[in-house]
């Protein structure tokens, strides 16, 4: 979908979604309607060749602006607020580029702020301490009952790095 495949009905049913701020250039334009989960612009697009289907709001803006995004391209935030649509704050990226970029302005969910973490900051500071006062890796791993490999990472500062 680009702009010239836009039919009016369309593009008012669309941009009646958009919040738009007073600068337009650099301030984000907000997505008001329905979000996903993980906070993204959801839209409703009937396609006569696909069942109705939901399409990431911020992909829509981007297409309107710029045109389709080549195969397997992602449509990026420069202003990390996923439900901002924004022409100016989108650019394309690979899945790659996009967690780079996530990594290089610390956005990663890291320490319990990962869901499937089953330790806190506060058992890292204590099994390196431990570790430290002569404690094994596998009594460790028995105490915190996790494999040795995951305790030998943490001690090693391979995983948990940012403690």
């Amino acid at each position: 979908m680009n702009k010239t495949n836009w039919n009016i009905k369309f593009e008012k049913r669309f941009w009646s979604k958009v919040q738009l701020p007073q600068d337009l250039k650099n301030d984000c334009w907000i997505w008001i309607a329905g979000k996903g989960r993980d906070g993204y612009g959801r839209f409703y697009v009937k396609n006569t060749t696909i069942k109705d289907h939901r399409v990431r709001a911020n992909r829509l803006s981007y297409e309107y602006y710029y045109g389709i995004p080549p195969n397997n391209m992602e449509v990026c935030h420069k202003c990390d607020n996923p439900a901002c649509v924004n022409p100016n704050h989108l650019f394309l990226g690979s899945k790659r580029d996009n967690q780079l970029d996530k990594i290089a302005k610390n956005r990663q969910a890291r320490g319990t702020i990962n869901g499937r973490s089953k330790l806190t900051e506060f058992d890292i500071i204590n099994i390196r301490q431990l570790y430290k006062q002569g404690t094994t890796c596998q009594m460790l791993a028995n105490m915190y009952n996790m494999g040795w490999t995951t305790i030998n990472n943490i001690i090693k500062r391979n995983i948990w790095t940012h403690i």
